[in-house]
Formats: structure tokens, sequence, C-alpha cells
């Protein structure tokens, strides 16, 4: 409990550090921060900086906190194929933290010291490399999106079956699923550079890794939908997130796979279809498998149900506003 407040209060105290920046001129970079041009901008990026290193700090002590009580404290004739499914997504996301925010946060201390000592990590003229930051960055930045993703589809894949009346359609195949995600994601990361003309003998391996993170993503799609197959589907407000979930993600999947193959991202890099697909995939399953969870377990965390015509409002405006906004990105 006390390193869950640990965590929780280095989390907290790196907003105002984040928030002086606005009184400090701002973070120029836009929100990659890319390096050389965080070493040429105002004070406002020290606290960009010193924000992400408290940011790090703080997910590897929740990731070591949450790993540890799921592998040691789990309750007596609990065996890993007895965890919650959400147990599971939620402890392969933070395992796959662990390994990941510390690059971004190394990226920052080199790009602290480059700005404070003139060290040349990333300056040309001192023999240092932008390329190097880009790898730092990117490293973290597409693990940090399965972070993200996997807590909210296990969400859906816990929630699913009480409202279709069923069990999980094969756990088994939703453990390999999270855990080949996982595995994958750490090798993808140079997708983000096909274009940045960094050795482009790389780009037909990293495109088949890419290509291939569509496997066990579609594995936990499948497993939703033979979860649904031939089920009673009880049409709450949690449920609706489920088909909300498929529609997006499906959308998001499918627009990846263009932009994981070269001659595609050579026309499509830097558009609105790259944004558009981003969203799909991040928020149409975090966002909404997290929007869901709340509404599916706040009567258990307040003794009190949410009003239900209120939730299908917020549900259907932010369904339907969300459609729209990226939908037009796509044809943008």
């Amino acid at each position: 409990f006390r390193r869950v407040l640990f965590r929780s209060w280095v989390l907290f105290t790196a907003i105002p550090v984040l928030c002086s920046a606005w009184f400090l001129g701002g973070i120029p970079t836009g929100w990659t921060a890319y390096a050389p041009l965080s070493l040429q901008a105002g004070p406002g990026m020290n606290s960009f900086i010193a924000t992400i290193i408290i940011f790090a700090v703080s997910t590897a002590v929740a990731g070591a906190n949450i790993t540890a009580t799921v592998v040691a404290m789990r309750t007596k004739g609990m065996k890993w194929n007895r965890v919650p499914i959400f147990v599971i997504g939620a402890t392969i996301s933070v395992a796959l933290a662990i390994p990941a925010f510390p690059t971004f946060m190394l990226s920052q201390i080199q790009t602290a010291m480059d700005r404070m000592f003139a060290t040349g990590f990333y300056d040309a003229h001192q023999g240092g490399s932008g390329w190097l930051y880009a790898h730092l960055f990117w490293i973290m930045g597409h693990p940090e999106v399965y972070v993200i993703l996997l807590p909210g589809v296990a969400i859906l894949m816990e929630l699913t079956p009480v409202f279709v009346r069923k069990p999980l359609f094969s756990y088994n195949a939703a453990v390999l699923g999270f855990a080949g995600i996982a595995g994958l994601s750490v090798l993808v990361w140079a997708h983000h550079m096909y274009i940045a003309g960094w050795s482009p003998a790389l780009n037909g391996p990293f495109m088949v890794t890419t290509e291939m993170i569509s496997v066990p993503t579609g594995l936990l799609f499948l497993v939703i939908l033979g979860t649904l197959w031939r089920g009673r589907p009880w049409m709450k407000v949690p449920m609706l997130g489920t088909f909300a979930f498929l529609w997006n993600f499906i959308i998001g999947g499918i627009t990846g796979i263009y932009l994981s193959d070269v001659p595609a991202d050579n026309y499509l890099h830097g558009s609105m279809f790259v944004t558009a697909h981003f969203h799909y995939t991040l928020m149409g399953a975090a966002l909404t498998g997290a929007v869901a969870g709340l509404s599916y377990w706040f009567p258990k965390m307040t003794g009190r149900m949410m009003d239900e015509k209120g939730s299908l409002v917020a549900f259907w405006l932010t369904q339907i506003g969300f459609n729209i906004l990226f939908l037009g990105m796509f044809i943008a």
C-alpha cells in the first residue's frame, strides 16, 4: 500500500511541473520533443524533461508493484489459468512498460545534459545524432500504445461474458494474444523512421514485424467475436462498449496494415491518415474500454447505479463525435 501511495504522489507531482511550461515559453517541439529542436527550445523544455523523468519513476514503481502483487500474492488455489483476464492484461501491460519507459527517461536525461553541459549526444556538430533520440523515443513510443491499449481490451474481455451470459471464448487464446502483442511490440519501433533515411536496408525486416503484430491483435478480436457468437447480449452501456470497440478497432487495425507497408507509408506518412489510424487504434480501444469498465464497475465501487439514459446519451455523443472527426481525417 505504501508503494501505491508513493507511485501516486510521484505521478501527481509531475502535473504542476508540466503546467509550469506554460509560464516558461511553452514546449515548441510538439509531443515527440525531437532533438535537436529540444536543444534549441526555451526554459519550458526543462519542465517537459523533468516531467518525463518523474513520470518514468512513477511508472517503474507502479509496474514493479503490480507485477510483484500478481505473481506473489494471488489467493490460495488461484493458478495462472484461473487469474481473471483483466488482471492478465494489466500485468502484461505493466511488464511491457517496465523496459519501455526507461529509454524515454534516458533520452530526456541526455537532452538535459546537452542543454546544460553541451555534451553533444544529439548535436551533429559534436558528433551526435538526432537519430539516436528518434530510436530512444520510439523504442518507448510504440510499446506505449499497447501499454495503454491492453488494459482497455482486457476490461472488455472481462465484462463481455457477463453481458453475453457465457464464458470467455478461449481464455488461452486471449493470453497468447496479449503475450504476442507485448513481444512483437518491442520489435517494430523503426517503422516510424521509414522515410527518415536511417538504414533503408532494415525497412523490410521492420515491415515484416509490424505486419506480424496484426496476428495476435486479430486473435484478441476473434476471442471477443467468439464470445459474442450465439450469446444473448444484454444491451446495457458496458456491452455497447464492446460493439464500439469492434467497430473502431477493425478500422484502426486495417488502416495500420497500409502504414506498415513501406511504399504506402512513403505516401501517407505525416498525413491525417496516420492521425486517424492512431486514434482509431488507441482511443477506439483504450478509451472505449475504460469508459465501459467505469460504467460496469461504478456500482461496485460506489454502491450506486449510474443513470442509464444519461450514460446512453454520453456513449452515443462520444461515439458519433469520434467517428465524424476521425473518419473525416481519412478523407482529408
